[in-house]
Protein backbone atom coordinates (compact mmCIF):
# COMPACT_ATOMS: atom_id res chain seq x y z
CA UNK A 1 0.00 0.00 0.00
CA UNK A 2 1.49 2.97 -1.16
CA UNK A 3 0.71 6.76 0.70
CA UNK A 4 -0.89 9.46 -1.76
CA UNK A 5 -1.74 12.80 -1.33
CA UNK A 6 -4.59 14.03 -3.57
CA UNK A 7 -3.81 18.00 -4.00
CA UNK A 8 -6.31 20.34 -5.39
CA UNK A 9 -5.13 23.89 -4.99
CA UNK A 10 -7.61 25.32 -6.99
CA UNK A 11 -9.33 28.24 -4.94
CA UNK A 12 -12.75 27.55 -6.47
CA UNK A 13 -13.04 23.60 -5.91
CA UNK A 14 -13.73 22.86 -2.20
CA UNK A 15 -13.70 19.10 -1.63
CA UNK A 16 -17.47 18.96 -0.32
CA UNK A 17 -18.82 21.23 -2.42
CA UNK A 18 -21.54 19.63 -4.96
CA UNK A 19 -19.88 21.19 -8.07
CA UNK A 20 -18.90 18.23 -10.88
CA UNK A 21 -15.32 19.12 -10.45
CA UNK A 22 -15.64 18.34 -6.43
CA UNK A 23 -17.59 15.35 -7.05
CA UNK A 24 -14.83 14.05 -9.37
CA UNK A 25 -12.15 14.94 -6.82
CA UNK A 26 -13.77 12.62 -4.02
CA UNK A 27 -14.79 10.19 -6.19
CA UNK A 28 -10.73 10.01 -7.31
CA UNK A 29 -10.22 9.76 -3.27
CA UNK A 30 -12.55 6.82 -2.84
CA UNK A 31 -10.94 5.34 -6.19
CA UNK A 32 -7.90 5.27 -4.67
CA UNK A 33 -8.74 4.05 -1.87
CA UNK A 34 -10.27 0.92 -3.15
CA UNK A 35 -6.81 0.23 -5.28
CA UNK A 36 -5.77 -0.19 -1.34
CA UNK A 37 -3.91 3.19 -1.26
CA UNK A 38 -4.01 5.56 1.98
CA UNK A 39 -4.95 8.95 0.27
CA UNK A 40 -4.71 12.08 2.18
CA UNK A 41 -6.90 15.27 0.25
CA UNK A 42 -5.68 18.95 0.60
CA UNK A 43 -8.14 21.36 -0.85
CA UNK A 44 -8.15 25.16 0.14
CA UNK A 45 -11.52 25.16 1.52
CA UNK A 46 -14.34 22.44 3.00
CA UNK A 47 -17.16 24.10 1.44
CA UNK A 48 -18.51 27.18 0.08
CA UNK A 49 -21.44 29.09 -0.95
CA UNK A 50 -23.03 26.69 -2.74
CA UNK A 51 -23.65 24.25 0.31
CA UNK A 52 -21.91 20.99 1.58
CA UNK A 53 -22.41 17.31 0.07
CA UNK A 54 -21.60 14.54 2.46
CA UNK A 55 -18.48 13.44 2.39
CA UNK A 56 -17.32 12.02 6.03
CA UNK A 57 -15.85 8.66 4.42
CA UNK A 58 -13.31 10.46 3.09
CA UNK A 59 -10.74 11.27 6.57
CA UNK A 60 -7.76 12.85 6.66
CA UNK A 61 -8.09 15.65 4.66
CA UNK A 62 -6.62 19.18 5.27
CA UNK A 63 -8.13 22.57 4.72
CA UNK A 64 -6.21 26.10 5.27
CA UNK A 65 -8.62 29.01 7.52
CA UNK A 66 -9.92 31.24 5.32
CA UNK A 67 -8.49 31.69 2.28
CA UNK A 68 -8.10 34.85 1.27
CA UNK A 69 -9.63 36.57 -2.05
CA UNK A 70 -6.64 38.51 -3.98
CA UNK A 71 -6.93 41.57 -6.24
CA UNK A 72 -6.59 40.22 -9.40
CA UNK A 73 -3.31 42.42 -10.13
CA UNK A 74 -1.92 39.44 -7.39
CA UNK A 75 -4.15 36.61 -7.94
CA UNK A 76 -1.00 34.62 -9.83
CA UNK A 77 1.09 35.27 -6.50
CA UNK A 78 -1.25 34.88 -3.84
CA UNK A 79 -2.90 31.69 -4.99
CA UNK A 80 0.71 30.17 -5.73
CA UNK A 81 1.58 31.25 -1.94
CA UNK A 82 -1.82 29.71 -0.73
CA UNK A 83 -1.64 26.48 -2.38
CA UNK A 84 2.14 26.21 -1.62
CA UNK A 85 0.94 26.88 2.00
CA UNK A 86 -1.30 24.38 1.94
CA UNK A 87 0.87 21.81 0.70
CA UNK A 88 3.20 22.45 3.11
CA UNK A 89 0.95 21.89 5.99
CA UNK A 90 -0.87 18.78 4.45
CA UNK A 91 2.35 16.78 4.25
CA UNK A 92 3.59 18.18 7.78
CA UNK A 93 0.41 16.68 9.38
CA UNK A 94 -0.58 13.64 6.58
CA UNK A 95 3.13 12.95 6.73
CA UNK A 96 4.95 12.70 3.27
CA UNK A 97 3.68 10.64 0.68
CA UNK A 98 4.81 8.21 -2.09
CA UNK A 99 3.46 10.21 -4.61
CA UNK A 100 0.99 13.17 -5.09
CA UNK A 101 -2.02 12.89 -7.41
CA UNK A 102 -2.41 17.11 -8.41
CA UNK A 103 -6.13 18.39 -9.93
CA UNK A 104 -4.09 21.12 -12.56
CA UNK A 105 -4.59 24.35 -11.57
CA UNK A 106 -3.63 28.09 -12.93
CA UNK A 107 -0.60 29.67 -11.37
CA UNK A 108 -0.36 26.61 -8.54
CA UNK A 109 3.18 24.81 -8.64
CA UNK A 110 3.53 23.21 -5.50
CA UNK A 111 2.91 19.86 -6.75
CA UNK A 112 5.19 20.30 -9.05
CA UNK A 113 7.75 21.66 -6.74
CA UNK A 114 7.51 19.21 -3.84
CA UNK A 115 7.91 16.19 -6.13
CA UNK A 116 11.37 17.41 -7.81
CA UNK A 117 12.56 18.41 -4.55
CA UNK A 118 11.74 15.21 -3.05
CA UNK A 119 12.64 12.65 -5.93
CA UNK A 120 8.48 11.54 -5.40
CA UNK A 121 6.31 10.87 -8.64
CA UNK A 122 3.49 12.86 -9.59
CA UNK A 123 0.24 12.74 -11.59
CA UNK A 124 -1.07 15.89 -13.12
CA UNK A 125 -4.59 15.73 -14.17
CA UNK A 126 -6.04 18.12 -16.30
CA UNK A 127 -9.81 18.85 -16.84
CA UNK A 128 -10.04 21.88 -18.36
CA UNK A 129 -9.11 24.90 -20.56
CA UNK A 130 -8.19 26.86 -17.75
CA UNK A 131 -7.27 30.19 -19.04
CA UNK A 132 -11.27 30.07 -20.91
CA UNK A 133 -12.39 28.89 -17.60
CA UNK A 134 -11.10 31.53 -15.47
CA UNK A 135 -12.35 33.97 -17.74
CA UNK A 136 -15.67 32.68 -17.53
CA UNK A 137 -16.31 32.39 -14.16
Amino acid sequence: MSRALLFCGDPGIPLAAPSGAASHLRGTARALRQLGHEVHIATPRRVDHRGEVACDDLSGHHHRPPMRRWPRWFRRHGERWQARTLLRDAIARGGEPDWIWERHALFVDAGRRWSSKHGRPRIVEFNAPLMLERARY
